[in-house]
């Protein structure tokens, strides 16, 4: 029982290392629009989180699979966890401007964040952050996109700036057309 105890606690830590704590959950941003915008309501849809644990695990599966796709083991690799959260919008007053909250833009930007997209449309919002590790190497993206369907939070880490220089790589063309070149 005592190994059972201690292999579950070493799961554990291992999945916890894979957590950087240094953006915002997905349901700090939910509950701040709830709390900044009377009468704003979601409901949690799904939520995924693949921290170094089970990503490993993945990529072992892969591995034993013979997943024969090398562009996405080789971005794969570079990846450290993913977690992505959707909620239904339940309510949202037509009138009021979606804005991103100014703590956790200070806050991204006192641990190395910077604003790399925000977008406004007419029925949509987007906020896109990066953090680089250093000059160049993107280690961090964090994804914010609110429309009167949904909200959806991601976070992704990794070497980031190597995937992305990898899928140019392989598909120069696609990777032009797929930012409007």
């Amino acid at each position: 029982m005592n190994r059972l105890r201690a292999l579950l606690l070493s799961v554990l830590a291992l999945a916890a290392a894979g957590c950087d704590g240094e953006a915002p959950s997905a349901e700090a941003v939910r509950l701040h629009l709830e709390r900044s915008v009377p009468g704003a309501e979601f409901r949690r849809d799904s939520h995924v989180r693949l921290g170094r644990f089970t990503l490993s695990l993945a990529k072992g599966v892969m591995r034993l699979v013979a997943f024969e796709d090398r562009e996405t083991r080789r971005a794969m690799a570079q990846i450290r966890s993913i977690d992505v959260a959707s909620y239904e919008v339940v309510a949202w007053p037509a009138s009021h401007a979606v804005t991103l909250p100014p703590r956790f833009e200070s806050r991204f930007a006192e641990q190395g964040w910077y604003p790399m997209v925000k977008t406004r449309e007419e029925d949509s919002q987007s906020w896109i952050f990066v953090r680089e590790v250093e000059p160049g190497a993107i280690s961090n993206l964090y994804i914010v996109e609110l429309d009167e369907a949904e909200l959806t939070v991601i976070d992704l880490t990794g070497r980031l700036d190597r995937v992305m220089a990898q899928f140019v790589a392989d598909d120069p063309d696609g990777f032009l057309a797929g930012i409007g070149g």
